[in-house]
C-alpha cells in the first residue's frame, strides 16, 4: 500500500475511534473516554490538512508527541453526554481537567506513534 493510501486507511481508522463511546462505565471514565475521541477526530482532522509527504507526516508525529507530552488540552474538548435517564453526576473540575488531559495526550501519543511509523520514523 502507496503511503497516500496507508494514510487515509489512518484516518479512517481514527474517525472510527473518535465515534460515539458505550455507556455503564464510572463518569470519569466516561470523561477519559470522550476526549479520546476528541482527539482521535482532530488528529484525523489535521491529518487530512497536511501536505503530502514523509517530511510533513513526520513534522505532524512530532507535534502530535510534543502536545501528548506537555499534557496539553484545548478549551473546548468535548465532554461525554449523560444518559438522559439518569442524573447528570456531580464531578470534580479539577478531576475532569486531568481525565481529560490524560485521555486527550493517550489519544495523541497513540496518533503520533502511528503517524511515525507510517512515514517510517526510526523507533
Amino acid at each position: 500500500m502507496d503511503t497516500a493510501g496507508a494514510l487515509q486507511h489512518l484516518i479512517a481508522h481514527w474517525r472510527w475511534a473518535s465515534g460515539e463511546g458505550r455507556g455503564g462505565a464510572d463518569a470519569y471514565v466516561r470523561v477519559r473516554d470522550a476526549a479520546q475521541r476528541d482527539a482521535f477526530g482532530r488528529a484525523a482532522d489535521e491529518a487530512e490538512r497536511a501536505t503530502p509527504g514523509t517530511d510533513s507526516l513526520l513534522a505532524l508525529a512530532t507535534s502530535l508527541r510534543e502536545r501528548s507530552g506537555r499534557g496539553w488540552l484545548p478549551e473546548n474538548v468535548t465532554l461525554p453526554v449523560w444518559p438522559g435517564h439518569r442524573p447528570a453526576p456531580t464531578l470534580d473540575p479539577a478531576r475532569v481537567l486531568r481525565e481529560q488531559q490524560i485521555g486527550y495526550s493517550i489519544a495523541l501519543a497513540s496518533c503520533a506513534s502511528q503517524l511515525g511509523e507510517l512515514a517510517g520514523e526510526e523507533a
